[in-house]
């Protein structure tokens, strides 16, 4: 039998994308990932679930992040920029310089200044801060901690070393229009069939918005403050594709007859610039909501608003005041149009192997 020496090569590839280093990050380790500034604002937290930025993570006063914190510029910067009275239970790694305000806690280790250049600062904090674990920063580089404590200096390579953020998944193709739903006033109450294609929903405050299992293709979707988002997963997940943005002044996602899960939501957008996905103070959210053009805005400036899911942006992540944040009881899958392509191309190296034996 002979194989020909392309198709040979293929598999080759395949099996060495099969046996990747298990240290590996994927995105969906992370609750919280932007690929420009990641804020989580002040009395905020992070309960599990990885926050990472290709630009820069900012922690606004008396936020917690419980998990670890990495970012990677790519470039030059790749920053950790932490106000005063933040916790973080993990680790912090940093391609670029960590600036720590008065009164934090990092309860694990910190690894950053690859990027910053030879003579320039790594690590820098205010007074009575801790770093329970050491500082890893690379040689020519300093740390500057007054009458702060932190669990040793080590001058040589952090780790992991760079690059090591995962990639956003793919936008999935798709195509929005269809009937529109406008001018739905105060108390709003909109049922709709998946599988079909919409154009805008515009609806006021205080409406209902019931989805059942399959996949949703919309124009752009707003409504007013107290929009209940029910959803019937008694058939399979729900899947909703946006061509523009989707906002809500805030949002409440239900459960119908309590069945399911956050894992099975997904909400994809594909608008540019600010508030591609919204969601303002006093929501409660469940899913993963995907940005791959523009900025995610979640919560509001009084309290209070939770989610359970992922947020990944293309660009801005804006976590607000006096939010709480959780993974999903169970790992959602990564969007399909990634596995579709894994799969595509494993089923073709098989048809192409077929035909060459014949």
């Amino acid at each position: 039998m002979n194989i020909p020496r392309s198709w040979m090569t293929l598999v080759l590839s395949l099996l060495l994308l099969d046996s990747a280093p298990s240290y590996a990050l994927s995105i969906t380790d992370f609750s919280v990932f932007g690929l420009g500034l990641v804020t989580i604002g002040g009395g905020s937290t992070v309960n599990s679930g990885l926050v990472g930025s290709g630009t820069q993570v900012t922690l606004a006063g008396a936020s917690t992040v419980k998990q670890d914190i990495y970012v990677d510029s790519g470039g030059t910067g790749g920053k950790v920029v932490a106000n005063n009275g933040v916790k973080v239970d993990g680790n912090i790694r940093a391609t670029g310089r960590v600036s720590l305000g008065a009164n934090n806690i990092i309860g694990g280790t910190i690894g950053a200044g690859d990027k910053v250049g030879f003579g320039n600062t790594a690590l820098s904090t205010a007074n009575f801060t801790t770093v329970v674990g050491t500082v890893t920063h690379p040689t020519g580089t300093t740390i500057s901690t007054p009458n702060s404590t932190i669990g040793g200096n080590i001058i040589g390579t952090p780790q992991p070393a760079a690059p090591f953020l995962p990639s956003l998944p793919g936008a999935t193709l798709f195509s929005s229009g269809g009937t529109s739903y406008t001018g739905l006033g105060n108390g709003f109450d909109l049922t709709l069939a998946p599988s079909t294609s919409y154009g805008a929903i515009q609806g006021g405050g205080n409406g209902k918005l019931q989805l059942s299992a399959g996949n949703y293709f919309f124009d752009s979707i707003s409504t007013g403050n107290g929009t209940d988002l029910i959803l019937d997963l008694a058939g399979g997940p729900i899947k909703i594709y946006v061509t523009d943005k989707a906002s809500f002044g805030s949002v409440d996602v239900i459960l119908k007859n309590n069945v399911g899960d956050a894992s099975l939501i997904y909400l994809e957008a594909h608008g540019t610039g600010d508030n591609v996905f919204k969601a303002g103070g006093g929501s409660d959210w469940l899913g993963t909501a995907f940005t791959p053009n523009g900025d995610i805005h979640f919560g509001g400036s009084g309290c209070c608003s939770t989610f359970t899911g992922y947020f990944w942006a293309g660009i801005e992540v804006d976590i607000e005041h006096s939010v709480t944040g959780n993974l999903p009881p169970t790992q959602a899958p990564e969007p399909a149009s990634l596995l579709l392509v894994s799969s595509g191309l494993a089923g073709l190296v098989a048809w192409r192997w077929r035909r060459a034996r014949a």
